[in-house]
């Protein structure tokens, strides 16, 4: 299956990448939980938005990607906002 995807949703799908292996690791030598966890869902986020390439897919599928997508993100604000208050 083709997406047709934009550069923008290819660099972003590759931010999300780069964001769930930088998650990946950190949960890996435990480095801190929370932030890492938070990472994870923030790649994740990034690749539904590259997915549909900035959230302006009008279709069902695109509709739906971005309901999901939103709620990732805002997951993702709430464990790094936390982690971050945490370490100050």
């Amino acid at each position: 299956m083709r997406l047709g995807l934009s550069l923008n949703g290819i660099l972003a799908a590759a931010a999300g990448a780069l964001s769930i292996a930088w998650g990946a690791w950190g949960l890996t030598f435990r480095v801190s939980d929370i932030m890492s966890y938070g990472f994870v869902l923030l790649g994740i986020g990034a690749i539904l938005f590259g997915i549909t390439d900035g959230f302006s897919d009008r279709t069902h599928r695109g509709q739906f990607l971005f309901k999901i997508g939103v709620l990732i993100f805002l997951a993702a604000a709430l464990a790094l906002g936390y982690s971050l208050l945490r370490q100050f």
